[in-house]
């Protein structure tokens, strides 16, 4: 069977076979290019007037200077607060460094971390401690 006598369903508006469109139930009558002008006119927006679109402007380019200095205030603003803080970290390191707190207190000694040695030892007594009371009481000692 050729391809030519397959159906296609699609119908000829214009009649001479050149070029086939699908059927179209909703507009009846027109064509595919009088569909789409129409769509095309609707979809255009309508013409506006140089001044309106001068007004819009303007105030478009007003609301960006605002949000500019909005975001140069927070910035600065930013910046102020991250000098606030340096300036702190200065200050504690120099107090660490002659042994005094911000206040002026000398501080508390801290107690001294455990070696890994001494951790180890102390675990194992613990563990010899319970071991020997669980013995003692099975044996019927406590």
């Amino acid at each position: 069977m050729s391809l030519s006598s397959l159906p296609t369903g699609t119908i000829s508006d214009d009649g001479t076979g050149s070029r086939t469109y699908p059927p179209n139930s909703t507009n009846p009558g027109r064509t595919p290019a009088e569909i789409g002008r129409a769509r095309r006119s609707a979809d255009a927006t309508p013409p506006r007037d140089v001044a309106s679109i001068r007004r819009e402007n303007e105030a478009l380019r007003r609301a960006n200077t605002q949000l500019r200095d909005k975001l140069d205030s927070a910035t600065r603003d930013q910046q102020d607060v991250v000098d606030h803080y340096e300036r702190l970290l200065a200050e504690f390191s120099r107090q660490d460094a002659v042994g005094t707190s911000p206040r002026g207190h000398t501080p508390r000694p801290r107690a001294s971390t455990p070696s890994l040695s001494e951790r180890v030892v102390a675990t194992i007594r613990r563990r010899g401690v319970r071991l020997a009371r669980r013995v003692a009481q099975s044996l019927g000692f406590q």
